[in-house]
């Protein structure tokens, strides 16, 4: 997907969240003249200084140079106007205080109360693993875990279905043992599968990720009941005027559902007691999720 819609998608929501908040750009950006899109580095100071402990440390050690300026003066991922990270962060956690059916409790059943979000939560599958999967964030109540992967500028990446051929040889019972062999195409240490085993052919979905997070969530929950919760940060429709960006969030919805509806996808959930669900927060995009803006897909 090229840049300049990339671009134009962040200008978007970089212009969303100075109406909000009634104030000029001078305020908050940019973090250099090269990248007018993300935040200026006195922003990210503040919010490391609220953050919990072990949430800056998540973020500090994590593998996405999340927090850390990078090699030439490239920012850290965080202070992107759609950086997936800062989007989970504010969305689901305000310094750790529980707001009733706000954060990430607007996701907790009736009855269940989320108190506490961990961030950058690792899922190991399979041991002496150079990678081991992780997810965005991980909340828990006495019922149930909630498992929760947030998305903003992927939905312009493409993502190829290639894993490591020790999934698929393992002892476990892994979903990897589930897909039929004429969907696998096998080259070096790598399994490629047919994305049409899932229902779908061009798609824009990270079906890679929802299979190792399926595993790893598998392999090291430890109550009955679980949700994988994939939350979106769009921007608001109206301010939309490019038809290309509408077209591939409304794609990026219908390849989601197609996919937690392939039988394989649902046999395995129902088998481990996954739920998964597909939410969307249009706008808003540094706020906490509440119901007037954050709505359900799936």
């Amino acid at each position: 997907m090229s840049n300049k819609l990339k671009t134009e998608y962040d200008e978007i929501l970089k212009r969303e969240f100075l109406k909000e908040r009634g104030s000029s750009p001078e305020r908050y950006f940019p973090y250099s003249m090269q990248y007018p899109n993300y935040f200026k580095k006195s922003i990210l100071v503040s919010i490391a200084k609220n953050m919990r402990k072990d949430v800056l440390y998540a973020y500090l050690n994590g593998s996405g140079q999340e927090l850390r300026e990078q090699a030439n003066g490239i920012p850290p991922k965080f202070l992107s106007i759609a950086s997936s990270s800062s989007f989970c962060y504010f969305s689901l956690n305000i310094n750790g205080k529980s707001v009733l059916k706000e954060g990430a409790d607007f996701f907790s059943h009736n009855g269940e109360r989320i108190n506490k979000v961990y961030f950058e939560k690792k899922l190991p599958i399979l041991s002496n693993c150079q990678s081991t999967p992780h997810i965005d964030a991980y909340a828990k109540t006495i019922k149930r875990e909630y498992f929760f992967e947030c998305k903003c500028h992927e939905i312009f990446d493409y993502h190829p279905i290639k894993l490591s051929k020790r999934y698929f040889d393992s002892s476990k019972d892994l979903i990897t043992k589930y897909i039929p062999k004429k969907y696998l195409t096998i080259k070096d240490k790598y399994i490629t599968i047919n994305s049409v085993v899932f229902g779908v052919t061009n798609f824009a979905f990270d079906i890679k990720q929802l299979l190792t997070h399926l595993m790893g969530i598998a392999c090291n929950k430890k109550a009955k009941k679980c949700d994988l919760i994939y939350f979106y940060a769009f921007p608001d429709m109206k301010d939309i005027q490019n038809n290309k960006i509408i077209a591939l969030i409304e794609k990026i919805k219908k390849d989601a559902i197609q996919i937690f509806e392939s039988q394989i996808i649902k046999d395995y959930c129902l088998k481990n007691g996954i739920t998964i669900h597909f939410y969307a927060q249009y706008g808003h995009i540094h706020n906490s999720a509440y119901k007037q803006w954050t709505k359900k897909i799936y």
